[in-house]
């Protein structure tokens, strides 16, 4: 018998749980054959995921009525693991985002067409010529223009066009945040072209094929490669016509350009590393855009009260409310007063969910950096009961 019709796949587990802990979870329902833990390739730390195959069939079945089982302090949520009901749910998944997108064509497909990025905060010093080699890697490049003033001068921002929004996403992923002769790219789809509405649709699409297994990890990162020697080359010749003395190894225009697989982690400004730490009641955030989001370090407690008075969290809602509401209905808010500053919301919509998450991620308010992620929604309605 197939493993994979015998093997269940258990999400929103506590990254506290080992595989010991698993298995006296799930051999309650069942004879447990094997454990895959899923952690990070750096820290090898648990990522929240697991599979777990059972002798039967049968047993999976059991497995899959734990759903919504409070587990080490939070809900979990279990469903088969078999490959083609994964790609099954990941084309419906996509066909309700084309769909919301007004596209139309087969479930499989993702958007095409040319993608512009605007990309800022470049050195002077860097010509067209130096920002096509920075973006190559990624794939085919229509067109690099550099906004120049009247003597030539370049002013620090420009345009990249790609022939498709597929490589241009993977463009934003590797370069946004990254310092190239001394600065901090900030790289993203420009407001001026037209597949502004597909750029989210195509990452979270590649996110989850790539977390399915449909795609591999270097068909998921794509592009051309570049030699170590050529690499550093290049920043080299960079970091010099800045007049700044070369870093070597300096972070580089990749070997083969990388396609981060974080949770729910989507293209931003680069967050503080710090608010990786906070965490959710609910557990690790959703690799994809549900309606639920957490809002991390938005206020500090005491500092709230003293400066906003005792009903400082009910102000804090209302800020909340007022912003996310350009987004979208906003149906329910809790500011967790004992955190570091969490405040969750769920909105009307995926839609508005995913438009105020890009919008609020990496902003700063009264001082703080915002990190925005998204929430499982079945643990959010069992623990908000809402």
């Amino acid at each position: 018998m197939e493993r994979s019709t015998r093997t269940a796949f258990a999400y929103n587990l506590n990254l506290k749980a080992d595989e010991r802990d698993i298995y006296q979870l799930f051999s309650k329902v069942g004879k447990v054959v094997d454990i895959k833990l899923i952690t990070d390739k750096t820290t090898k730390r648990s990522k929240g995921f697991a599979y777990i195959e059972f002798s039967k069939v049968e047993e999976v079945i059991a497995a899959v009525a734990l759903t919504g089982t409070v587990f080490m302090g939070q809900a979990i949520m279990v469903k088969s693991s078999e490959h083609e009901k994964n790609l099954a749910w990941v084309s419906t998944y996509l066909a309700s985002l084309l769909g919301a997108a007004g596209v139309t064509g087969p479930n499989d497909t993702l958007p095409v067409g040319p993608c512009k990025l605007y990309v800022a905060n470049l050195n002077a010093a860097i010509a067209e010529a130096d920002v096509q080699q920075l973006f190559a890697p990624f794939g085919q490049i229509d067109n690099v223009q550099l906004v120049r003033d009247a003597t030539g001068r370049s002013q620090g921002y420009g345009y990249v066009t790609y022939a498709n929004v597929l490589d241009a996403t993977k463009a934003v992923e590797h370069w946004n945040g990254r310092v190239v002769a001394g600065s901090a790219l900030k790289v993203s789809v420009s407001s001026k072209g037209s597949c502004i509405r597909f750029f989210g649709i195509t990452r979270t699409v590649l996110l989850l094929r790539c977390r399915v297994g449909e795609l591999d990890e270097e068909e998921a990162r794509g592009g051309l490669k570049l030699t170590s020697d050529r690499r550093q080359a290049l920043m080299a010749r960079l970091a010099s016509s800045a007049g700044l003395q070369p870093v070597a190894p300096a972070l580089p225009v990749p070997s083969v350009p990388a396609l981060a697989v974080a949770p729910a982690v989507l293209a931003g400004p680069k967050l503080d590393p710090s608010l990786g730490l906070i965490q959710s009641v609910l557990g690790p955030a959703s690799p994809i855009p549900t309606p639920c989001l957490l809002i991390k370090n938005m206020f500090d407690p005491a500092a709230a009260q003293e400066e906003m008075g005792q009903d400082w969290a009910e102000e804090i809602a209302q800020d909340v409310q007022d912003e996310c509401s350009k987004y979208g209905a906003v149906v329910h808010i809790h500011v967790d007063k004992s955190s570091k500053g969490c405040v969750y919301l769920k909105c009307g919509s995926v839609e508005a969910a995913s438009a105020a998450q890009a919008a609020m991620n990496g902003r700063w308010f009264a001082g703080r950096q915002l990190a925005v992620e998204f929430q499982f929604l079945a643990p959010y309605n069992a623990h908000f009961k809402c």
